[in-house]
């Protein structure tokens, strides 16, 4: 950037290398924070940004909203008992879940430490088949159900459920001019940009009745 940047530190415009490097810095922030929104959302409790929606979690776990969802208490999950905690979710699951047509559209969302462990019983069981999937890029799965890792989970959480069940959408700023970074630089004091804009974003469970929750 500083071989782009004109000479001296107070320009008037933003040089196109600067501008994208802050847009780039800045969309990887939304990302990490929607990211976070989409299973922890809370607008009651808490701080920006899991207070600016409600998630997933949210939903699942209130009974008002979510009646009809299976609910599981959870134990500490280590790389000895996954595969028998993973069965647990699939037992519990309404035979509307295991029907022939909806199998294969089903799908675990589970915490970092649960992929963890269940990586590490794969390994136990293969690792050399293991290691070809990683090597692969391949989708790690249980008895053909993918498992897919949720960083925001808490550590004894996982999800079964079926394809396109949770929904999140957002408003993607088709009035592109409306976004706007303010060069600070000039101003007494504030040596910095701010960017100002506008989005929305939602979450959603279609189904509540085809979730399986492990907490």
């Amino acid at each position: 950037i500083g071989e782009y940047m004109k000479g001296g530190a107070l320009n008037s415009d933003i040089p196109a290398v600067e501008f994208n490097f802050i847009n780039d810095k800045v969309k990887e922030s939304i990302q990490n924070s929607l990211e976070e929104i989409l299973w922890l959302g809370n607008t009651a409790s808490g701080s920006a940004p899991t207070n600016l929606c409600d998630g997933l979690r949210k939903k699942l776990v209130n009974t008002a909203y979510s009646a009809s969802t299976v609910n599981l208490t959870a134990t500490t999950v280590t790389s000895s008992n996954v595969f028998a905690q993973m069965a647990l979710l699939k037992a519990a699951a309404p035979a509307e879940m295991k029907s022939k047509k909806a199998k294969k559209d089903l799908y675990f969302m589970v915490s970092p430490e649960i992929f963890d462990a269940f990586e590490t019983a794969l390994a136990n069981q293969n690792a050399s088949l293991l290691q070809n999937s990683l090597g692969l890029d391949t989708q790690l799965n249980y008895i053909g159900i993918p498992v897919i890792m949720v960083p925001s989970m808490a550590t004894n959480e996982m999800v079964l459920t079926i394809k396109d069940n949770f929904v999140w959408s957002t408003d993607l700023m088709s009035d592109y001019e409306t976004l706007r970074i303010l060069d600070q630089r000039n101003g007494v004091g504030d040596n910095s940009f701010h960017l100002v804009g506008r989005m929305f974003f939602g979450v959603e469970v279609k189904f509540p009745q085809y979730v399986v929750i492990y907490k």
